[in-house]
């Protein structure tokens, strides 16, 4: 009988086996054998096993799939192998329902009867702290958001610096949330068909800028950001401007191509920041006429 050893990249789409011996690999399962939308559970910045043996040549696995902007659902997974050769026996079998969390750190008894793992659940909260009159040192901080169904985006304060405007997915989708430093309950400021995030507020406290997009499968054509608008006060939402074609990388936070902010000096426009190849160039931005005249420009990341 042969051994077989494992091999799960940190960020392929594949399990592999080969002989403990050496050899040609070969691949067990991928998110092409998996049903549309689901993948394999991967590590993110550190080895984390996502995959077991069982003794009765099962290869018990996790598998993750979109629940949101920012959110996961998890589930353990198995395929049977074929000792003498490492090759699937059968198609890929779910084993447990979807929940909100991703199962790590798999292991299984000798005797393959109990399999044990952790339940990995990421989320984010706003918390609130003083700063103190020396401005070199804050107070306790408290936590705003109590309802552990995280938070997607922090944007801004509201110009009287007495509430928070954040996004977050809890309602299913992602809308922006305004929440009051003395109330107790989170007001949904911008919601509708679409998911909602990265809302800013201009100086003069009349707009409320913010992006709304539609989320889109893993290995789906990701949909374009839109910029939008709205009054503060309340009213109608209107476009400022669509994000560059092919430029949207809605999957991964860190790769949008451009981001704006809005200072709270009075009568000072918004700026844009947008990526160009190895260039990030910034304009000014103004709710209603959208991108202006450049100011200024810089190159990154070359070489």
């Amino acid at each position: 009988m042969r051994t077989w050893k494992t091999a799960q990249g940190m960020l392929s789409s594949a399990i592999e086996v080969r002989p403990a011996g050496g050899g040609p690999a070969k691949t067990i399962v991928s998110d092409r054998s998996l049903p549309k939308g689901n993948s394999l559970c991967v590590a993110d910045n550190f080895a984390v096993p996502f995959v077991v043996w069982s003794s009765d040549w099962r290869l018990v696995f996790g598998v993750s799939q979109p629940a949101g902007p920012g959110e996961s659902k998890g589930s353990l997974w198995q395929v049977p192998v074929k000792p003498g050769t490492g090759e699937a026996a059968g198609r890929p079998g779910q084993l447990t329902p979807w929940n909100d969390s991703e199962p790590i750190e798999l292991t299984v008894t000798r005797d393959g009867k109990r399999l044990s793992f952790l339940e990995k659940n990421n989320w984010e909260d706003v918390y609130l702290a003083g700063l103190g009159r020396d401005g070199a040192s804050i107070k306790p901080p408290r936590r705003l958001t109590l309802d552990n169904r995280g938070v997607w985006s922090l944007d801004s304060w509201t110009p009287d610096s007495q509430a928070v405007i954040f996004s977050s997915a809890r309602n299913g989708r992602a809308e922006v949330f305004r929440r009051g430093l003395s109330e107790s309950i989170d007001e949904v400021i911008v919601r509708g068909p679409e998911s909602y995030r990265w809302a800013r507020v201009t100086a003069d406290g009349s707009w409320m800028l913010y992006v709304g997009w539609t989320p889109t499968a893993a290995g789906d054509r990701p949909s374009l950001d839109r910029l939008m608008r709205r009054p503060l006060a309340g009213g109608p939402p209107g476009t400022v401007l669509e994000e560059p074609e092919g430029a949207s990388v809605v999957h991964d936070p860190g790769l949008y191509v451009w981001d704006y902010k809005c200072p709270q000096k009075p009568y000072v426009l918004c700026v844009l920041g947008e990526e160009k190849g190895n260039d990030l160039d910034f304009y000014s931005l103004d709710p209603v006429q959208g991108k202006g005249s450049t100011l200024a420009g810089s190159k990154f990341g070359a070489g």
